[in-house]
C-alpha cells in the first residue's frame, strides 16, 4: 500500500518520496510569500540559520545573511532568468544542486506539447497536466461534452503560472475540438459502462459562465456560453458552465478546492 502525507503548508497530498522532494520548495515559497527568513538546510547551516550569501550585497563582508527582503528579490531575480530550472547556477550561489523533477511539472519521459493532451488525460484516468494517475483533487465532475473529462491530481497545478497554462491550454484545445465537431468522440475514444450517447448537449449558448474574469474570483464573468465546458458538484446536485478553461479555473481555486477543515479532537 502506498503511503501518502499532506503538505501543511499547501494542503497537497503526495506519495511519502514525492513529498519530501516536495517539501523545501514549498516551505521556501511559504516563507518569501509570508515574509519569513528562510531557514537553509545545507549542511553547513543545517536548518538553524538562513544562508550566508556568497556576494557583497550591502558592502559589507561575506557573512551577512539574506532577510526576507532580499530573499525575495533573489528569488525573483531567479524565475526571471531560469524559468525553465529547478536549480540555481547563478554566481550568487555558492553550491550547485542536482536538478530535481518539480512534481508540478508534466513528466519529462515524454515529448507531449503543452496544448496536447493524451487519451488517458482526456478521458480523465490521469491528470490533465502533469499525465500521472492519482486522485483527483476536483471534488466534483469537469467535463467538456458527452466524451472528454478532465482531473488534477495537485491543488498546485491550479494555483501555479505555468501548470494552470498547461491546464488552459488543452482545456481549451479540447473544447474547440468539441464545438467544431459536434461534440464527437475523441481519436481513440473508448466507452466505458455508461453510454454518453444518451445524454444531450446543447453547443448553441444556452447558459451563462459561472466563472470569474479576475484571479481574486470577484467579478463573475456571467456571459452567454453553451453547455459543453462543465462542472458537476460532488453531490451531483448542481452543474456550472464555462465559456473558456480560464474561467471555470478561477472558479475551481476558489470553491472547488477550498481547505479541508481538520477534525477537533474530543478532551
Amino acid at each position: 500500500m502506498v503511503d501518502w502525507k499532506e503538505c501543511p503548508l499547501c494542503e497537497d497530498s503526495f506519495n511519502v518520496m514525492v513529498f519530501l522532494m516536495h517539501l523545501a520548495g514549498c516551505y521556501f515559497k511559504y516563507c518569501l510569500t509570508n515574509n519569513i527568513a528562510v531557514l537553509c538546510t545545507c549542511p553547513s547551516c543545517k536548518g538553524e540559520r538562513t544562508h550566508p550569501t556568497p556576494i557583497n550585497i550591502n558592502n559589507n563582508n561575506n557573512n551577512n545573511y539574506f532577510s526576507p527582503t532580499q530573499l525575495q528579490a533573489h528569488s525573483q531575480t531567479h524565475s526571471q532568468t531560469h524559468t525553465n530550472s529547478h536549480h540555481c547556477t547563478c554566481e550568487s550561489c555558492s553550491t550547485h544542486s542536482p536538478s530535481i523533477e518539480s512534481p508540478l511539472a508534466p513528466s519529462s519521459s515524454t515529448s507531449q506539447k503543452s496544448n496536447e493532451a493524451t487519451i488517458d488525460q482526456v478521458q480523465g484516468n490521469t491528470c490533465i497536466c502533469c499525465g500521472r494517475k492519482r486522485e483527483n483533487k476536483l471534488p466534483g465532475i469537469t467535463k467538456v461534452g458527452r466524451y472528454r473529462e478532465f482531473r488534477v491530481c495537485m491543488k498546485g497545478e491550479l494555483k501555479e503560472k505555468e501548470p494552470r497554462k498547461i491546464i488552459e491550454q488543452r482545456m481549451d484545445a479540447e473544447l474547440k475540438k468539441a464545438k467544431e465537431s459536434g461534440d464527437a468522440p475523441p481519436a481513440g475514444y473508448e466507452p466505458d459502462s455508461q453510454d454518453p450517447d444518451a445524454q444531450t448537449i446543447t453547443i448553441e449558448n444556452n447558459k451563462n459562465c459561472a466563472g470569474y474574469l479576475d484571479d481574486d474570483g470577484q467579478k463573475l464573468c456571467n456571459a452567454e456560453c453553451s453547455e459543453l465546458l462543465s462542472y458537476e458538484t460532488s453531490d451531483g446536485k448542481n452543474t456550472y458552465y464555462f465559456c473558456k478553461s480560464s474561467h471555470f479555473l478561477r472558479y475551481a481555486v476558489k470553491h472547488a478546492t477550498g481547505s479541508r477543515k481538520k477534525k477537533k479532537k474530543n478532551n
